[in-house]
């Protein structure tokens, strides 16, 4: 039961990641989508966010600010500083010290297009957008911890380099944990140039061999050669 249990929790949070899209450090042309609720309406109403907001709206606010800045960054209807977005679905820059948003053809679902440097603070761990402002709309926040890109640095290791043993005292950092998870599918992984073989528990029993140079390429196990 235990096992199922966390099955099942492994796969609630695959499918919520898979949801939001949360963008990484660095990001570019990101997308915002958030959904403030109208709070003149009641729970049992079938759409409770507030509908019909513009980039022009009388009150509107939006703020945005990443953990390692004092204040927020704040872009009002009022100062000019919103602006429309041509097409939904489609990131467009907003001008200098501006933020774009437009509601989408769902009612009470809007986009707001930051600019790319928002997610490339130095130092940054993480960013919220925050709406407020015009009457019976909820003040709603939205904030992303901005991760380092796992995927790429996955993709920018060599075989050498993800067999490599951390050394003694080394921070834990994205590079040392996928050489500890890569290293744990494997009991030993050889490496000499002109064979790369990666061993069983028992450690002399081959899982998989290539008889290829440490070129990052795609690998071709031997045909007697079985993965456990």
């Amino acid at each position: 039961m235990k096992k199922l249990t966390l099955l099942f929790s492994l796969f609630l949070l695959t499918e919520t990641a898979l949801a939001e899209q949360l963008p990484v450090a660095s990001s570019t042309n990101v997308i915002i989508t958030i959904a403030p609720e109208d709070t003149s309406k009641v729970s049992s109403d079938l759409n409770i966010r507030k509908t019909g907001l513009a980039f022009n709206t009388a009150s509107l606010v939006i703020h945005s600010k990443c953990d390692n800045e004092a204040d927020d960054i704040d872009y009002t209807s009022a100062g000019s500083n919103i602006e429309d977005v041509t097409t939904l679905g489609t990131y467009q820059a907003p001008s200098t010290n501006k933020v774009r948003f437009k509601e989408t053809t769902t009612p009470g679902v809007y986009e707001i297009h930051l600019a790319n440097a928002r997610f490339a603070v130095a130092g940054a761990r993480s960013c919220f957008v925050r709406l407020e402002g015009p009457a019976d709309t909820r003040d709603t926040i939205k904030e992303f911890p901005l991760i380092a890109d796992a995927a790429a640095a996955v993709g920018s290791r060599t075989v050498a380099q993800l067999s490599a043993n951390p050394g003694t005292g080394d921070s834990i950092t994205y590079d040392t944990m996928l050489r500890a998870l890569y290293q744990r599918f494997f009991h030993k992984f050889v490496d000499n140039g002109t064979e790369q073989a990666g061993y069983k528990a028992n450690g002399s029993d081959k899982a998989f061999e290539a008889n290829v140079g440490d070129t990052a390429g795609a690998y071709t196990r031997d045909a007697n050669k079985t993965p456990d």
